[in-house]
C-alpha cells in the first residue's frame, strides 16, 4: 500500500470516497494556480433527495478572509489567543456577492448548524455540516465556516466563504463537506 493511499485509510472508507473526491479537487486547484506553499479551502455540497435517492454532488473552491488568517496568526503566536480556533459552525446564506478576503460574516446569512464531524490527516483538515430536509430550505449563494461561534447568525470568526449555487427542497438532505490543505513542497 502506498503512502497516500495508507494516510486516506487512517478516515475510513465512508470518509475515504467523499473526501478522496474533495483531495483530487484541490490537487487539480493546486496544479492550476501552481501552488507550493499556502493554504487552500475546498467545498463539496451533495443534496440527497430522500424519496428517490437521487444525488446532486458539486465542488466549490473558498477564500480564506483576512478574519481567518489572523485567527490563525493568532492562536500561532499569542500566549493568551483571542479566540478559540477550533471550527464550530457551517452557514448558509443568500446573498450573491463574491466572497472577500475582508469579509468579517456571510453576507446575508439564513441558516446554520453546528459542525457534525472534524479530524485532519496530514495538514489537511476535514469537516463535515449536515442539514436535513426538514430543518432549512431554500437557495443558497454562500456559505462559511466558523471559529468560536455559536448558532446565533453571523456569530463567530468566518475562517472560510464560499460563492455556492445550492436549491434545496424539503425532500433533500444537504450535506456540506470542507477540507483546508496547508501546502508545502
Amino acid at each position: 500500500m502506498n503512502k497516500e493511499a495508507n494516510k486516506r485509510n487512517k478516515r475510513g472508507s465512508y470518509a475515504k470516497t467523499r473526501y478522496g473526491e474533495l483531495d483530487k479537487y484541490t490537487e487539480e486547484l493546486k496544479k492550476r494556480a501552481g501552488l507550493v506553499v499556502g493554504v487552500i479551502g475546498t467545498y463539496r455540497t451533495q443534496l440527497l433527495n430522500v424519496l428517490t435517492g437521487e444525488q446532486e454532488v458539486k465542488f466549490y473552491h473558498n477564500i480564506i478572509p483576512t478574519s481567518g488568517l489572523t485567527l490563525l496568526a493568532n492562536n500561532l503566536t499569542d500566549a493568551t489567543p483571542d479566540n478559540d480556533m477550533l471550527i464550530s459552525h457551517a452557514a448558509l446564506g443568500s446573498n450573491v456577492t463574491p466572497p472577500a478576503l475582508g469579509d468579517v460574516k456571510l453576507g446575508t446569512e439564513t441558516y446554520r448548524n453546528a459542525i457534525a464531524s472534524k479530524t485532519n490527516s496530514a495538514g489537511v483538515a476535514y469537516a463535515t455540516a449536515y442539514f436535513n430536509q426538514t430543518e432549512c430550505n431554500g437557495t443558497y449563494k454562500e456559505a462559511g465556516i466558523f471559529c468560536d461561534g455559536s448558532l446565533t447568525p453571523d456569530d463567530g470568526i468566518l475562517f472560510s466563504h464560499v460563492a455556492i449555487d445550492v436549491v434545496k427542497t424539503n425532500v433533500q438532505k444537504l450535506t456540506i463537506d470542507w477540507t483546508f490543505t496547508i501546502i508545502n513542497a
